[in-house]
């Protein structure tokens, strides 16, 4: 061999020991280089056989189903093609109740064992909503150990699917060539809980049939990447007037799901794609129209299709919608970091008209985490083409400052509590017991912090704010509440001893949910029919005196106030009072449900 030979082997020898060398997973720093685009498409789904046992596919091509073609490594469509194959397009929910959650598989060279690790985003937060969705559609009955067993069979196909996942991420091509660095390849992984077939129906009661779906690209990350900033759209169609007055029209045929947004169906992953917009758009912004704390009608942004929506004011509070969204795994980690960075959430809504006083805006998600918007645009409708997109907001700084952006700092704390400096190799199963681990040190009540009355049933609201009017000493039970009746079509006063505290707690209910009703409304609510013998009933109101002295009350204790037009509104103190009961009634029916 020639000198020349000999040299270049002793080079390569040199380099083949610098790039082997160990080094701890370490978030503070930047990667040293970037990692080469290396993708290899991969998806597989799973699901239980009649002998429980977990039976995998991989997906390679797109199915066609008569004129349609439906892509299987997206789990949407996965769905869809499942709803019509399996004719379910008319089922509640369509292909049933999912959830989709972030795995990561970890690469961290600290040591000579097996150096690919997963950690699972949530497991546990995901499949008690899965569980919730799944009783909600169901129209007949189902038992808590055929839902405890599907929790089992969703664990064991996601347990197959990421072991899969690992053993084919080996095959990347270059990761020798990237052992001294720390990457991941994030999982996208779905679960799905199918209510029985049609044919199967008539049984009182049949466990859902469990499916699973795991697709990634395979590309390289680095925890430390700063994602780039995203363009959104707004679900509304902008009128301008010749004095540039600006009028923002809902369009109402187009899809919502603000009156039941808790369920996570299916079928709305069919039904949102009417309002998704061209490739450039990757996130559309839902909103209704809710009157403010004066009475007006004003345009609230709830939530993106897929995602979560935030705003952080120049005044260092956060606002997300608390109410008409899905409470998603993401948005109760961000709401738990804020007061490390001196941030205070701020229940109050987001109104499009207060759009001057964001700093940032940013959504969440489960696959995606934390993503920062650079704009906020609203889209022509799609008969209008010779219209030009129309500028909503604009993040204000520069690109080249996103690193100081706040989003994103929650973003690398979030990275840093789920990927510690000393993560260490082991299987699965170990990964999952210390996400969940991490999971329980956010309490029920910092997950609450974002729950309102809106979210939680009625009649467990009203019995536990009575409770806490009966155990206040600011709130006087009066005299005369053994004797007096209702009404007038009550033929005797109330048997429960706490009856008074109940009708103050659900009178602060409607005064919570309605700002602006007074007491002739109240009286028609709380009024019935006045039999009289054998003569036609007619309706009676109900009495004023009651109603007027829970108002006094609750005016004198802050929870409610007069408006200038008349009628009653809920306090910021009160709404806040009212606000922790409902996060308390919340945590309480999570426990029960464990």
């Amino acid at each position: 061999m020639s000198p020349f030979c000999w040299g270049i082997s002793l080079l390569l020898m040199m380099m083949q020991t610098v790039t082997s060398a160990k080094v701890p997973l370490d978030l503070s720093t930047p990667p040293r280089s970037n990692p080469p685009k290396l993708k290899f498409p991969w998806c597989k789904t799973a699901s239980i056989d009649e002998y429980g046992k977990v039976v995998t596919e991989s997906v390679t091509n797109t199915q066609q189903l008569g004129d349609q073609a439906f892509d299987q490594s997206q789990s949407s469509q996965w769905m869809e093609y499942i709803e019509r194959k399996e004719d379910r397009l008319g089922d509640a929910g369509g292909a049933g109740a999912y959830d989709t959650m972030r795995c990561d598989i970890v690469f961290p060279i600290t040591s000579d064992e097996e150096g690919e690790n997963v950690v699972i985003w949530g497991e546990e937060f995901h499949l008690r909503r899965l569980k919730r969705s799944y009783k909600a559609i169901q129209q007949q009955e189902v038992t808590d150990q055929e839902l405890e067993d599907a929790i089992r069979d969703s664990k064991k196909i996601i347990d197959i699917l990421l072991s899969l996942a690992k053993s084919d991420a080996k095959t990347i091509p270059g990761l020798k060539e990237m052992e001294s660095e720390t990457f991941i390849v994030p999982v996208r992984l779905t679960i799905l809980w199918s209510s029985p077939l049609k044919q199967l129906k008539s049984v009182r009661s049949t466990p859902p049939r469990i499916r699973g779906h795991a697709c990634s690209s395979f590309e390289l990350q680095y925890p430390t990447k700063i994602p780039s900033q995203m363009t959104a759209s707004l679900a509304v169609q902008l009128r301008e007037d010749e004095s540039g007055r600006r009028e923002f029209i809902i369009d109402e045929t187009m899809p919502t799901r603000h009156a039941d947004p808790q369920k996570k169906i299916a079928s709305w992953c069919r039904q949102r794609k009417k309002l998704q917009g061209s490739e450039e758009i990757e996130e559309v912004l839902m909103v209704r129209e809710r009157n403010d704390d004066e009475g007006t009608k004003r345009l609230e942004i709830l939530e993106g299709l897929s995602s979560n929506f935030f705003v952080i004011l120049k005044n260092g509070t956060v606002r997300t919608a608390t109410e008409g969204c899905l409470h998603g795994y993401v948005r109760h980690l961000v709401l738990s970091l804020l007061d490390q960075y001196g941030l205070k959430f701020d229940p109050r809504p987001i109104f499009v008209d207060e759009s001057s006083e964001w700093e940032e805006a940013f959504i969440t998600s489960s696959s995606r985490l934390i993503y920062p918007i650079d704009q906020v645009i609203i889209v022509p409708p799609s008969q209008n083409d010779n219209q030009s997109s129309k500028g909503f907001w604009k993040y204000e700084k520069s690109l080249d400052s996103n690193k100081e952006m706040k989003c994103l700092l929650l973003r690398k704390q979030m990275l840093r509590s789920n990927l510690p400096a000393d993560y260490h190799p082991g299987d699965c199963q170990r990964q999952r017991c210390n996400i969940n681990q991490i999971a329980s040190n956010i309490k029920m009540a910092e997950e609450a912090r974002g729950i309102c009355v809106r979210d939680v049933k009625a009649d467990a609201f009203i019995a536990e704010y009575a409770e806490h009017l009966k155990n206040s000493d600011k709130f006087e039970l009066p005299v005369w509440s053994d004797t007096v009746k209702t009404g007038v079509f009550k033929e005797l006063a109330p048997y429960g001893d706490d009856w008074y505290y109940i009708r103050a707690a659900s009178i602060a209910r409607k005064v919570y949910l309605r700002p602006g009703v007074g007491v002739g409304m109240l009286q028609k609510w709380y009024g019935g029919n006045y039999r009289r013998g054998a003569r036609t009933e007619h309706f009676r109101k109900a009495s004023s005196g009651v109603i007027r002295s829970v108002l006094i009350q609750l005016e004198a204790m802050k929870v409610i106030e007069n408006m200038p037009n008349g009628g009653r509104r809920i306090t910021t103190v009160g709404q806040q009072d009212l606000d922790r009961i409902a996060g308390a009634v919340f945590a309480q029916g999570e426990d029960d449900e464990e």
